[in-house]
């Protein structure tokens, strides 16, 4: 089964928060799903005018919010979400939550 999936793209642009709309199979694990909206949300799967997914952006998975890590993926509050949003586009994907 395929579903539709959105990304925030916090690494985008510095003056706002890009959407990436994200066609992905389900598997019904979290972490096999999550890997597989990564890989779908990449220009050369899916073109779309904005970026690929990377570092620092945050998947809307299951009515929670996923950030992508150096490595993985880690579940995030609303609160640490703004906080994210607050950081400019650089500092994100080197903050605490993507690293650790």
């Amino acid at each position: 089964m395929t579903s539709v999936y959105r990304a925030r793209l916090l690494g985008a642009t510095p003056e706002y928060v890009c959407l990436r709309r994200i066609e992905a199979p389900t598997t019904g694990d979290t972490f096999s799903d999550l890997e597989l909206i990564f890989c779908c949300g990449q220009n050369d799967v899916q073109a779309q005018p904005v970026p690929s997914l990377s570092v620092g952006d945050v998947i809307e998975y299951r009515h929670g919010l996923w950030l992508v890590r150096c490595v993985g993926f880690r579940k995030i509050s609303k609160a640490q979400y703004a906080y994210l949003e607050s950081l400019n586009p650089c500092e994100r994907a080197f903050s605490r939550l993507a690293r650790d």
